[in-house]
């Protein structure tokens, strides 16, 4: 029974590591801002609190490696996380990882500085306003 229960476990191991998704290189552009939202039942920031406001954008992904099946030329839709404060420019590039769903991006500051952020993929198809509720 224990010999069984191992060979379970060591085949739960090896097919979990066969479907990780590596980190890819990116390189992200952005089209456009659609909207910013509060997240729903959030009242923080009318009590004088921190903004939780969530930013959605339209963006151009592009590996730094062809990978085959990569969903709709890269015209994805990203979000911020709540809070966030670095903003992206519209029209602006950003080299990154994307790592599943998150995209973890180097945003220069100012005086040379950058910033390490961290986006989420919202959908892998460009949105617009009225998509997003």
């Amino acid at each position: 029974m224990r010999i069984a229960s191992i060979h379970v476990f060591m085949l739960l191991a090896l097919s979990v590591v066969a479907y990780a998704k590596p980190k890819v290189g990116v390189k992200v552009q952005v089209a456009e801002e659609i909207t910013n939202l509060m997240p729903p039942g959030d009242l923080s920031s009318l009590s004088g609190g921190t903004s939780r406001v969530v930013t959605y954008l339209n963006v151009i992904v592009v590996p730094d490696t062809p990978i085959e099946n990569f969903r709709n030329d890269g015209k994805w839709c990203i979000k911020t996380q709540p809070g966030q404060t670095v903003q992206l420019a519209k029209g602006g590039e950003y080299k990154g990882l994307l790592d599943g769903d998150f995209l973890d991006l180097d945003v220069p500051l100012a005086k040379g500085k950058q910033v390490k952020v961290t986006l989420v993929v919202f959908d892998r198809r460009w949105r617009s306003r009225l998509d997003i509720k």
